[in-house]
């Protein structure tokens, strides 16, 4: 609220404080993925936007996607079921 306050006033933006996950945030933000000569496996979830899978689509020449259902948390929570299924199948089908 104040920041906002702020804001609307024109006063200088008021830095958030230092946080636990601050490192990890610097970190991933600045990673940048090499290309992969494998295969890849992607888990997407069905409530994904429909072109998420593009961007990993330019790090190899085969990216198998398989859809799962749910949302970023719930396929791991309400869908695990599923995920474990999707996965156990990935698995078996590079063996």
């Amino acid at each position: 609220l104040l920041r906002r306050m702020a804001s609307r006033a024109g006063a200088a933006a008021v830095p958030a404080p230092p946080t636990l996950l601050d490192p990890w945030t610097r970190l991933t933000e600045s990673y940048v993925p090499r290309p992969y000569a494998g295969r890849l496996t992607l888990l997407q979830t069905r409530a994904a936007r429909p072109r998420a899978a593009s961007g990993w689509t330019t790090l190899g020449p085969q990216v198998e996607i398989h859809p799962i259902p749910g949302g970023h948390l719930s396929c791991i929570t309400t869908f695990i079921d599923d995920t474990a299924r999707a996965l156990g199948a990935a698995i078996e089908s590079h063996r």
